[in-house]
């Protein structure tokens, strides 16, 4: 199946460089992903869920088919509205069954040159920037 993506806040900027995930921190059924850069760590992005059903942690090089499709470009967060794990469960039933059941979910995938985050949730996203001087 063909990945087909959507860029989610486009206007944040982290230093130029690699990126990669430095903390998933998990309270109650909330989730937050810190992102940094690996050079220049001055400024973190921290992405939230208020609430997720399923949370998918991997390494870079397990997403070829999305690099390949050239939607994931100068980007930290992407909607997937087509070819992620939520399309897998219709090819493996049972995989996501009661994430897939819930009225609204969707997919949201954290892009990073290290650590991959897939979340799927029925809520969008917030982030916040985090300056250290």
């Amino acid at each position: 199946m063909k990945v087909v993506a959507r860029k989610v806040f486009p206007e944040v900027r982290l230093p130029a460089g690699e990126t990669d995930v430095f903390d998933i921190r998990r309270t109650g059924a909330s989730l937050e992903i810190v992102v940094k850069n690996l050079v220049d760590d001055t400024v973190t992005l921290h992405i939230s869920f208020p609430h997720y059903e399923a949370l998918l942690e991997t390494d870079e090089g397990n997403h070829s088919a999305y690099w390949c499709s050239g939607q994931f470009k100068d980007g930290i967060v992407y909607e997937i509205a087509a070819g992620g794990l939520l399309s897998r469960e219709q090819a493996m039933p049972g995989l996501l069954t009661s994430a897939a059941a819930l009225p609204d979910v969707r997919e949201w995938f954290i892009a990073t040159c290290g650590c991959c985050v897939t979340v799927v949730s029925s809520t969008q996203p917030s982030y916040q920037l985090h300056t250290q001087r």
